[in-house]
């Protein structure tokens, strides 16, 4: 499970693929929106995702919610 501190992943999450991953240090609001149907919601949580080396791990590791490697719920 992920967890959150000051609106980032916590050093919890901090090892393996979350070391490789574009995102780390990224806002999280840009992977788990408010409002996940809105049209081009995720654009900039792709754009990390499509260029990303640990993708297949983050979606592995990934929930229910937001983005988890270049996939919406």
């Amino acid at each position: 499970m992920v967890r959150l501190v000051d609106g980032k992943v916590s050093r919890v999450r901090r090892d393996g693929w979350y070391e490789r991953a574009e995102c780390r240090g990224a806002p999280t609001d840009v992977f788990f929106p408010v409002h996940e149907n809105a049209p081009g919601v995720f654009d900039e949580a792709l754009s990390y995702c499509a260029r990303c080396p640990a993708r297949a791990e983050c979606l592995e590791a990934g929930q229910r919610c937001g983005m988890w490697g270049g996939t919406s719920p």
